[in-house]
């Protein structure tokens, strides 16, 4: 294959300079001589074009004539997930610079879907603004994206649920404007109070506090919640504390479902070592001991119910971070 070699532009070199000094996104399709000039930088056209910045796969890309910046995405492997959707472009060899709506492109807009010339480059920013920053007791605390998380149930998600040491009651959101907004998370994840599911902005933090050591029991009991408790708690001292099982929903059966540091790996789905399965109608009507397993800190007692109720699965990840819970249930 002939290679076509073209002088990249002074102006261009030094955009693509600064921009590799900046962001570390540039990549092996500019070569610079051992000169050292600016106009040593080339740039080598081939049967392909290249996708920078914030993609899972940044390089060049092997595309027939006439594709398009979707189709150069989509090869490249997708966006990532902090890829700004407002701040991409494509440079020329003919020093264009053409500025792109990779909204509407992912949407399916063919006239913002540009058809590209041989030697394109595709230039995708990290969105350093629609970002939300989650702290504390999560699993993985750090920057969410905000159009992953435009609530704070959203965010717990992203962030892989609270850790066993996390306080459901003294979390806040602190904005940017210095506002202080307190979070009621035993609402929200125990009690289903979607009104305390409150909606996120861009530059918000949300700092999750250590607690005291705390059981949750949720599902057919007459008190759903967390409790704060000291020394060993067994199965049935957890129900008593949650008002006792409702006959009217609940099975008869019964789940502890162990937090991620007790024993599985961080971020791993549940395994069965993760979770204990209780027969609460042996250990209630026959006093099978063997059914009243000693509970550890940031445990999940569930007794089953009919149905599983809205939001089941959110809640539950959260407060475990443990995935792909519910199909223990089914």
């Amino acid at each position: 294959m002939v290679t076509a070699v073209k002088s990249l532009p002074d102006f261009l070199a030094e955009s693509w300079i600064s921009l590799a000094n900046s962001s570390g996104i540039l990549r092996v399709f500019w070569t610079f001589t051992a000169s050292h000039s600016l106009s040593a930088w080339r740039c080598h056209v081939l049967d392909y074009n290249a996708v920078v910045g914030e993609v899972v796969k940044p390089g060049a890309v092997a595309l027939p004539r006439g594709a398009r910046v979707l189709d150069a995405i989509a090869s490249a492997g997708g966006v990532t997930e902090f890829a700004s959707l407002d701040e991409a472009q494509i440079i020329r060899s003919t020093q264009a610079v053409i500025p792109l709506n990779l909204q509407a492109i992912l949407k399916g807009d063919q006239q913002a879907n540009v058809e590209l010339q041989p030697g394109d480059v595709i230039i995708i920013l990290r969105d350093r603004t629609n970002l939300v920053f989650v702290a504390g007791q999560v699993n993985k605390p750090g920057l969410v994206p905000l159009r992953q998380a435009p609530s704070l149930l959203g965010a717990m998600v992203q962030a892989g649920g609270l850790t066993e040491k996390a306080s459901l009651t003294e979390g806040r959101i602190i904005r940017k404007s210095g506002e202080i907004i307190p979070l009621d998370l035993e609402a929200l994840l125990l009690r289903g109070d979607l009104s305390k599911n409150i909606p996120l902005k861009a530059g918000d933090v949300i700092f999750i506090p250590e607690g005291t050591y705390q059981i949750y029991v949720l599902g057919a009991v007459n008190n759903p919640g967390a409790f704060k408790v000291r020394g060993e708690v067994t199965a049935l001292d957890a129900l008593n504390l949650a008002g006792g099982i409702n006959r009217s929903r609940a099975t008869g059966k019964g789940r502890i479902i162990r937090r991620v540091s007790s024993g599985a790996q961080a971020g791993a789905p549940a395994t069965e070592s993760s979770v204990v399965t209780l027969n609460l109608e042996q250990l209630l009507r026959r006093a099978d001991l063997g059914q009243n397993v000693t509970l550890r800190p940031g445990d999940i007692l569930y007794v089953e119910e009919v149905g599983l109720p809205s939001m089941f699965e959110v809640i539950l990840t959260i407060l475990s971070g443990l995935k792909n819970l519910v199909s223990i249930f089914r």
